[in-house]
């Protein structure tokens, strides 16, 4: 959560619920300089990393 205070985003009101759901999408900013955050992603495994 630290890195999206940082990135300017703090007031978006996520929790880390929000990250934890693997279906979520969550957009901040608008295009072209959004940024899309996946908790999960086809094709990794990330406890493999």
């Amino acid at each position: 959560m630290g890195a999206i205070s940082d990135f300017g985003c703090g007031a978006a009101g996520l929790a880390v619920e929000d990250l934890l759901d693997p279906r979520a999408v969550i957009q901040m900013g608008q295009p072209p300089h959004r940024i899309d955050v996946l908790p999960t992603i086809d094709g990794v495994d990330f406890d493999a990393c």
